[in-house]
């Protein structure tokens, strides 16, 4: 304490200083922003609608971003060219702003007059498939979450990424086996990628503008590494038995889920670039007018560790010919979503009540996500 009084008598005393200095002191037990998103890395506008749980539907053109195993059941080749995002407009705006635009007063002060929380995401890939592998290069994931409080002082938690990657991807059949009347087979896959993470953690208030340059307030730092994703999938061809996969997703990844515990308001992601696994089962159903597949997800941090059942989903998928009904629901998020498909096109939308910061949220944010595939 002696300590903290002399450091403090060396500190120019101002009001914003005086204010922050107040309110570090006395919300040091405030809770950490945990956030999660639907829509991520390698991610479509399908699996954004079905909440992730979709690593036990085979034969679509999403099927490897949910799961790498599922590769040999993918008969389509060419190039695609897919793009996702959330489409309400400030979201779009401020995202945008904030990763392109350069950092000044002007948009900082914008920033505080938004809501409570206000999120975007937006994910693009170009694809080259053959039937042996798949290579993908991903020029932008973007990510910029916002959250204002103390309003009587108000300050904001800014997390945004700018991430890159090239991934390769490939799978194979490992075996089959038959049990009674079943026949069980069991296929692996892995994807491999280089990245490269432009990002910013940060809590500033808005008295921090009168002492400091907008610049200084916002630092990008970037990573740079090889990450891994390693699927499995077992599949049979009986009415009873369920689809099981499991999955470690981001191995060896730099990013952390970061340690708030000495900075309040501090956010950090889960599930989304750290270390952390999945295991899925799910079932299709064939019938005379369309399929139907049925998922139920649920993740695991790092290799396996502590299972986090408030962020299971449970997901459904409805198909007939060029159209497609998809849900996802989960304990903060409610998805529907529409997909239609054509020679050169497949266009989808998707509705969805979300609560980014779980707990934390007091009410959900109702967001529109668009995405469309182009295939070449």
């Amino acid at each position: 304490m002696i300590r903290l009084i002399r450091l403090l008598m060396l500190v120019p005393i101002t009001l914003p200083r005086v204010v922050s200095f107040c309110y570090v002191l006395f919300a040091t037990n405030a809770l950490a922003i945990v956030t999660t998103h639907q829509l991520k890395p390698n991610g479509s506008i399908d699996t954004m609608s079905l909440g992730g749980a979709c690593s036990t539907i085979p034969g679509t053109n999403f099927s490897v971003r949910c799961n790498p195993a599922l590769f040999p059941y993918s008969k389509e080749e060419g190039v695609l060219i897919a793009i996702a995002g959330k489409a309400d407009g400030d979201s779009i705006d401020n995202g945008r702003d904030l990763i392109f635009e350069p950092i000044s007063e002007t948009l900082i002060r914008k920033l505080f007059e938004e809501k409570n929380f206000n999120s975007f995401t937006f994910n693009s890939d170009f694809i080259f498939k053959t039937s042996f592998f798949e290579l993908s290069y991903a020029p932008y994931y973007l990510l910029a979450d916002i959250y204002i409080f103390n309003p009587a002082f108000p300050e904001i938690s800014l997390n945004m990424a700018n991430r890159e990657n090239l991934r390769f991807t490939s799978g194979f059949t490992v075996g089959s086996m038959n049990f009674l009347t079943t026949e069980f087979t069991l296929t692996s896959g892995a994807g491999v990628y280089y990245y490269e993470h432009a990002y910013e953690n940060t809590v500033f208030s808005l008295f921090d503008l009168t002492v400091e340059n907008p610049e200084e307030l916002i630092h990008i730092k970037t990573l740079y590494g090889v990450g891994a994703d390693v699927g499995f999938f077992l599949d049979n061809n009986s009415s009873f038995f369920p689809r099981l996969a499991m999955q470690i997703k981001n191995m060896n990844s730099k990013l952390k889920t970061a340690d708030t515990s000495s900075i309040p308001f501090l956010q950090t992601t889960q599930f989304l670039f750290e270390t952390y696994s999945t295991v899925g089962i799910g079932k299709g159903i064939k019938t005379l007018y369309g399929g139907i597949d049925l998922s139920f997800e649920f993740p695991f941090y790092d290799y396996f560790g502590e299972v986090e059942m408030d962020h299971a989903t449970i997901s459904s998928r409805y198909n007939i010919s060029l159209f497609s009904v998809l849900l996802g629901y989960g304990k903060f998020y409610k998805n529907i979503g529409l997909r239609f498909d054509s020679k050169n096109f497949n266009v989808g939308i998707s509705y969805a009540q979300e609560s980014d910061m779980g707990h934390l949220q007091s009410s959900v944010e109702k967001s529109v996500y668009t995405g469309i595939d182009i295939i070449l």
